[in-house]
């Protein structure tokens, strides 16, 4: 009943936008969790793919669809990368019961999906590409820190790094004992932060599984950069903090190309530890892995290791 409501709704929104001829040949899905729908679409008149979103009311994800597809618009307009093109979206759940936000088709494979069947020598050439795609979404500036707003504008904004890292922190961490703990880390090492006063685009999402790849002529190479629903006007390091702390993410070749167009202040790796704790507490999972990894950041930061349950 559940896949016939969402599959009725993908033909609802793809005729409101191609025209009443338009019609829904075959539909993969890539992602569907509670009251969420991720799905890759095969249309005809006119023949096209392209890539659907849909949210709930009870949805796990916030889908703020209307600032993610203003931000899609400023990467798309002002840093040349390869990603997907925001074609729609509706807020109101007015023409079906979800949000949604409709995309255009970006061949490739999930980095996620390949990392096995690539050669290590072959990564080199990826994260070259990586290194510049990404110091391409570094290069998008802003005014102040804070969240984006639907209209691409900077909402609830902090011109101090430190503040709007405390309030991106209390928003993103669901777990009071963990949003305690780490405001009062941040708070203690606040000067750290001090020479941060340049607010970028920052993605806060590059894991494999947002980051395609495409084989041309043998030969492994970027496809797309895709998924800026977590994005805000932040600090650009925590991209990077992130990076290294996901396992094949980033290598020798990946710190060349970025430096190349946007360097890496030389005390980046005094605030590097706060910053990939932040991830370990915003995506609390319990699994044996997550808690190992926020163990070992635990110990390099001198706390007790934080244990994860279902509280959360």
């Amino acid at each position: 009943m559940k896949a016939e409501k969402e599959i009725s709704s993908c033909r609802t929104i793809i005729q409101r936008h191609f025209g009443r001829r338009c019609q829904l040949r075959e539909y993969k899905v890539l992602l569907r969790k509670t009251d969420y729908f991720v799905a890759d679409l095969t249309l005809s008149n006119p023949s096209q793919r392209v890539v659907i979103k849909l949210a709930g009311p009870n949805a796990p994800i916030s889908s703020s669809f209307d600032r993610t597809f203003a931000i899609n618009q400023q990467v798309w307009k002002q840093s040349g990368i390869p990603t997907y093109e925001a074609i729609a979206f509706d807020m109101s759940h007015e023409t079906v019961p979800y949000r949604y936000l409709l995309m255009s088709h970006v061949e490739g494979q999930l980095w996620s999906d390949i990392k096995k069947q690539v050669a290590p020598e072959e990564f080199r050439a990826i994260y070259r590409d990586f290194g510049w795609a990404v110091a391409q979404i570094h290069s998008i500036s802003y005014n102040s820190f804070g969240e984006i707003g639907s209209k691409g504008e900077v909402i609830a904004t902090e011109t101090n790094y430190a503040s709007a890292l405390s309030r991106r922190a209390t928003q993103r961490i669901r777990n009071p004992r963990h949003q305690e703990m780490f405001l009062s880390l941040l708070q203690q090492n606040k000067g750290l932060f001090n020479e941060i006063n340049s607010p970028r685009l920052t993605h806060e999402d590059l894991n494999p599984g947002n980051i395609l790849l495409t084989n041309h002529d043998g030969k492994w190479q970027l496809a797309a950069v895709v998924d800026f629903d977590s994005a805000w006007a932040g600090g650009f390091e925590s991209d990077l903090a992130r990076l290294e702390l996901w396992r094949g993410m980033v290598g020798k070749d990946f710190f060349e190309e970025y430096q190349t167009i946007n360097p890496i202040p030389v005390n980046y790796p005094q605030r590097r530890l706060l910053l990939q704790l932040l991830w370990c507490l915003e995506y609390a999972d319990p699994s044996q892995r997550h808690y190992q990894d926020t163990k070992r950041i635990c110990g390099k930061l001198g706390i007790a290791p934080i244990v994860f349950n279902d509280e959360f």
